[in-house]
């Protein structure tokens, strides 16, 4: 079913489907409505409009996640941004568009898309930013054609035409025009009788300082570590601080607080201590569906699995892999999970083990 969407006002929150066949434009046929309730509702809209028709119709299934975007693939130099004209240096922080096809379909015909953010704060000036498209967690790239930014600095749209497949969808800025990528990385690993978290930031704006806050179970939390900020920089920082290591799973998350009080809490990172030489992380935790798995361990060898199940023990599904020296990761993606807690278990032939918790919201 088709369907014409007669659009006046208001927002979807969460996620939504729409049908295609054929070329398509305009609202009526393309339009998803998307909101983000931030202090008020902002809008995320996304518009597909088909120019050459996929063999085989299906549905798109769109949800603004409101996870940082992160550096993976950039910078991205001027000569390969589809004539943006100028280096991709810069993510927005503040989320992305995650777009899913339905499986076998619209894999393929080329299509324009549209994508609007409101309240994104540091954009100033149009010409400084472009739409960004990745596969999985993938690097970030520059797909098919830019086209030059509408709307405003208070709520942009960014667009590309020539795109093909599907993913996620997000805003990225050049050198003139940062966007507020504060965090590109944040982890934690064990060494003796102590484990160490460290961040690192890519820009600071009215920063005053971080916490660092820990958690056995994901919902009471205590601050372990208080560390002062930059305040204000366009230069990458890092951070360390240490924490008297308490053996089996931990989490760690960060909140950043500035000048004026405001906090902003990132997405938890797991740590399991069992084995000193072992470091574990899945993340986004929590998570809305897909997540990444990442293992060092020099005691796994040879086949390993990585399960995800239900709190009660059933099992969801399992991906395999072969042990690798430093630090390998697992995507689990495309996950249609309802809402809840699931563990997820790492296991070698010769009954080495690890595990963790993740939660799905």
């Amino acid at each position: 079913q088709l369907g014409t969407l007669d659009y006046t006002t208001g927002y979807v929150l969460g996620k939504m489907k729409r049908w295609f066949n054929n070329t398509n434009s305009g609202n009526a046929s393309g339009l998803f409505p998307m909101g983000l309730d931030d202090s008020g509702l902002k809008n995320r809209f996304a518009k597909v409009e088909y120019t050459t028709a996929a063999a085989a119709g299906g549905h798109l299934t769109v949800e603004f996640t409101a996870t940082p975007m992160g550096l993976a693939g950039l910078p991205i130099v001027s000569a390969n941004t589809g004539g943006f004209g100028s280096d991709v240096t810069s993510t927005e922080n503040q989320g992305y568009w995650k777009i899913d096809n339905e499986s076998g379909r619209l894999t393929d015909g080329e299509y324009t898309i549209s994508i609007t953010g409101e309240g994104f704060s540091t954009v100033n000036s149009l010409d400084g930013i472009t739409l960004l498209k990745r596969v999985g967690g993938g690097d970030w790239t520059t797909p098919g054609t830019h086209i030059g930014a509408s709307g405003s600095t208070a709520i942009p749209t960014v667009v590309r035409s020539g795109v093909a497949g599907w993913s996620n969808f997000g805003f990225g800025g050049n050198s003139a025009n940062p966007l507020p990528v504060e965090l590109i990385h944040f982890s934690s690993l064990c060494e003796g009788n102590i484990s160490h978290v460290s961040w690192t930031t890519a820009t600071e704006t009215n920063s005053d300082y971080f916490e660092v806050e820990v958690s056995t179970d994901l919902v009471s939390w205590s601050e372990v570590a208080h560390a002062n900020a930059a305040g204000n920089s366009s230069s990458k920082r890092e951070y360390v601080i240490v924490d008297n290591l308490s053996r089996g799973l931990r989490y760690y998350r960060l909140v950043q607080v500035d000048f004026d009080g405001k906090q902003r809490i990132y997405d938890p990172i797991s740590l399991n201590c069992g084995d000193s030489e072992s470091v574990f992380l899945i993340y986004p935790n929590p998570t809305s569906g897909d997540f990444v798995v990442s293992i060092q361990n020099e005691k796994l060898s040879g086949e390993i699995a990585v399960t995800l199940n239900t709190a009660d023990g059933k099992l969801i599904s399992t991906k395999t892999s072969v042990a690798k020296a430093g630090m390998q990761s697992i995507y689990f993606e495309n996950n249609q999970l309802p809402a809840g807690i699931y563990f997820v278990n790492v296991s070698d032939q010769s009954g080495g083990q690890l595990s963790g918790k993740i939660v799905v919201r």
